[in-house]
């Protein structure tokens, strides 16, 4: 048994690696056939002063004439190395720029996670109560309209009535300007950016956590427990939160490409200072390392999150051992 869960860890480990080496090698691709100047990214401001000699040194210190591939296999030299190389971008290497940022993503995705999670189960369970009702209808329509509203329309909404309207919390950043982002101010900061990251795991885990949960509440097992005198805690715990659990890894999982997308718009709208805002500054400004580095972290988020997911089912469900060998 163990031998079979090495031999599935190694398969999705190699499996991985040779995507991420992939999809590295597209990042460069893509970004030497995009419509961007980098030595005018480069220059900002300054471009308009710059004179021709200027903008020749710049481009012979960006290697800008360089194909894309080049610029690939000295990235994947070094990365063998140790050293992501420099950011053009930030003016610095990418190791600090990326050491710098890192934390405030896991900081959001380690909120909005818990978040999307409670708020899903106590929507499906609110729904299986009466299935067919009046707030199980209401519950499939907001889910349903949640996940067909644009990402970046729920996060300009929040803005516009939380903060603008209302001003119950800050639209944006970790903490105003010229203040220290203590823990109570950067807490506040995360509120709304983590409700907008939420949102995009919510319909989805509402509606396959509402249909597990009422196959299990009509199980003969449920109505079993039921005739022996267990309370409705007792079937919810006993019963119905162990038949959950496999559909929200199993969910979360596949969710993990669209959570990572999520987090650069989120990050971009609120202006949270995380890997997505320098994914997207990279982008525009063709800045080779960064760009990789940045869609690298990515994709290992999104491997190790399949990888888990696939070690949970295999541990928590003898039946999809076979599938997953």
């Amino acid at each position: 048994m163990a031998t079979t869960l090495t031999r599935l860890v190694l398969r999705r480990v190699l499996t991985g690696g040779i995507t991420l080496v992939v999809v590295t090698a597209l990042i460069f691709w893509l970004a030497g056939i995009a419509p961007f100047d980098p030595v005018a990214a480069h220059l900002g401001a300054a471009q308009e002063f710059a004179d021709a000699q200027t903008r020749a040194r710049i481009a012979a210190q960006l290697r800008v004439d360089d194909p894309w591939w080049k610029h690939w296999l000295i990235w994947l030299r070094g990365l063998v190395s140790g050293d992501l190389g420099w950011s053009s971008a930030h003016r610095q290497p990418v190791s600090a720029v990326l050491g710098a940022r890192l934390g405030w993503s896991a900081l959001l995705g380690a909120a909005a996670l818990p978040l999307a999670a409670a708020a899903s189960f106590l929507l499906a369970l609110a729904s299986v109560r009466r299935p067919g009702g009046s707030l199980d209808r209401t519950v499939s329509a907001a889910v349903t309209v949640v996940a067909a509203t644009p990402a970046f329309l729920i996060c300009l909404g929040l803005i516009a009535v939380v903060a603008v309207r209302f001003g119950w919390l800050p639209a944006g950043g970790v903490a105003p300007a010229g203040q220290a982002a203590t823990a109570g101010v950067v807490a506040s900061h995360l509120v709304l950016p983590a409700i907008a990251l939420a949102s995009a795991l919510v319909p989805w885990l509402t509606l396959h956590l509402r249909e597990s949960m009422v196959t299990v509440y009509a199980s003969p097992a449920v109505n079993g427990a039921r005739a022996r005198g267990a309370t409705e805690a007792q079937v919810l715990t006993g019963q119905v939160m162990p038949a959950a659990v496999m559909p929200a890894v199993t969910v979360l999982a596949a969710r993990l490409p669209e959570l990572v997308t999520g987090t650069v718009l989120v990050e971009t709208v609120f202006g949270w200072p995380g890997i997505g805002q320098a994914l997207v500054r990279a982008a525009t400004s063709v800045d080779y390392p960064l760009l990789a580095a940045t869609t690298l972290t990515a994709g290992i988020v999104v491997v190790a999150g399949n990888l888990a997911a696939d070690v949970l089912q295999w541990r928590i469900d003898r039946r999809t051992r076979k599938g997953l060998q």
